[in-house]
């Protein structure tokens, strides 16, 4: 992420388009006319749970939420901009605990975390972080008693498959379909895919971002009708980019881009851990516009 901000100037200066696979808000916010992304930033993909676990509460108090992140602006993304706004619509936002990115230990998080009355804990952090905080918390006997959740890239075949039955109800948000929903014809092509050349379907965080080789191929299959392959540059992709609306790519998902708003698509839909599968629980809904 550091990397990219540094280059943010050179997009601009050298006239080439960036599009990110990771939607972080300090690339996307404020816009940069250069860089385009496909989905909510991390903070909006939380909101979209954090509205979710609202509707969801039974309880007159409200809910006790705690962010277990590690230290990267990745990571304190949905801790910062996400807490602020879990904390607008009446959650109570306890202590940020910051582990490695994959920890060897996290009792004493988890113990202060217990001891805080978390109701919740929402894990930013990838499958291996993942996998020991839900162990951990199996072991001091919290499942049971804090609901724990995370972004997309903590969730996938190597955690299901590492904690078992600790991950049952695990809550996250995501900004794309699942390998398992091939009734989409995207999804359908991607498994398809993956079954030719490896022989199995693989589902981890690097083949969650499928959106970005759809919408780049759109791109340059516009900008070369518009200007000739001899002609393909830098402008005529970015004009490309800017010319998409309502454009529905291979996954199911509606990419639009305005002066305003390079995310590319606003919405996102919680899923949930149940019996070892990965279902939806919730509709597709439009994620809010949260800037730092």
């Amino acid at each position: 992420v550091r990397t990219f901000q540094a280059l943010k100037s050179s997009f601009e200066k050298d006239e080439v388009v960036f599009l990110t696979p990771s939607p972080v808000e300090s690339l996307l916010y404020p816009m940069h006319p250069w860089i385009y992304s496909c989905a909510p930033t991390w903070s909006e993909q939380f909101a979209v749970l954090a509205d979710y676990i609202m509707e969801n509460w039974k309880e007159e108090r409200p809910p006790k939420l705690a962010f277990m992140i590690f230290d990267n602006p990745w990571g304190w993304e949905p801790a910062g901009t996400g807490g602020k706004y879990a904390k607008s619509i009446g959650m109570e936002i306890l202590a940020t605990e910051v582990v490695s990115v994959v920890p060897l230990d996290v009792t004493p998080n988890l113990l202060r975390l217990s001891a805080r009355g978390a109701d919740f804990v929402y894990i930013q952090n990838i499958q291996p972080g993942a996998m020991v905080i839900l162990k951990d918390a199996g072991r001091l006997g919290l499942i049971d008693k804090i609901q724990f959740c995370g972004c997309w890239a903590s969730t996938g075949e190597a955690m299901l498959k590492a904690t078992g039955t600790l991950a049952e109800g695990y809550l996250f948000p995501r900004d794309m379909p699942t390998p398992d929903e091939t009734e989409i014809p995207g999804v359908r092509m991607m498994t398809d895919i993956m079954m030719k050349y490896h022989g199995k379907v693989i589902w981890a965080g690097e083949y969650g971002s499928c959106k970005d080789p759809a919408i780049a191929y759109e791109a340059i299959k516009r900008a070369i009708e518009e200007v000739g392959y001899e002609n393909l540059d830098g402008p005529a992709l970015k004009k490309a980019m800017d010319s998409m609306k309502d454009l529905h790519i291979v996954t199911g998902v509606t990419i639009t881009y305005n002066p305003e708003d390079h995310r590319g698509s606003d919405k996102a839909a919680v899923y949930q851990v149940r019996d070892g599968k990965v279902v939806p629980v919730s509709e597709w809904r439009v994620a809010p516009m949260l800037m730092p």
